[in-house]
């Protein structure tokens, strides 16, 4: 499979014109003169500890942009924790649905509990945070479900890159 969006002069880059021709080809611009298509004038880049966001109206291409990026440096980046705009839960407890395949730590555990305000959450379950959660977290409400996909990435203790998508 051949990444649409590299740029053969470097290995590291993308080519912005290539995301730009697929972003308004996957968004064209209506009829509607409000709407405009997605304009990428730049290469930008993020240097580690910083933030940075991405703003725009609904269909915008936003997703698109950040699943592109993802795509391209999934083979440089490997540990990038991701939280995509639907939250999904496996048929576990809790707690698995947290650490997911990272080596458990009490205090980070702690720590992402009560930074992803779960700790109400996980006190009102009879069982808290070994609670098991059924197919698609039908047992817990979609702002629990929300709280617990955002703490797995969180949690993520090898993650050198965190990217969340639309998560608020």
């Amino acid at each position: 499979f051949r990444n649409p969006f590299h740029s053969s002069s470097s290995s590291n880059s993308i080519s912005i014109n290539r995301i730009q021709t697929f972003l308004n080809t996957v968004y064209p611009s209506t009829t509607n003169n409000t709407s405009k298509p997605l304009t990428l004038t730049s290469s930008f880049t993020v240097n580690k500890g910083k933030f940075i966001a991405v703003i725009g109206e609904t269909a915008s291409g936003k997703s698109t942009l950040i699943k592109s990026l993802l795509l391209r440096y999934s083979n440089n980046c490997s540990n990038v924790s991701y939280l995509g705009q639907q939250p999904w839960v496996m048929n576990d407890t809790i707690k698995n649905n947290i650490v997911f395949y990272n080596k458990y730590d009490d205090t980070r555990y702690k720590q992402v509990i009560k930074l992803c305000q779960l700790e109400k959450d996980l006190h009102a379950m009879s069982k808290g945070d070994d609670t098991l959660l059924n197919m698609n977290g039908m047992n817990v409400s979609g702002g629990q479900k929300a709280r617990i996909a955002l703490a797995r990435c969180v949690y993520d203790m090898n993650a050198e890159m965190f990217v969340m998508d639309d998560v608020f």
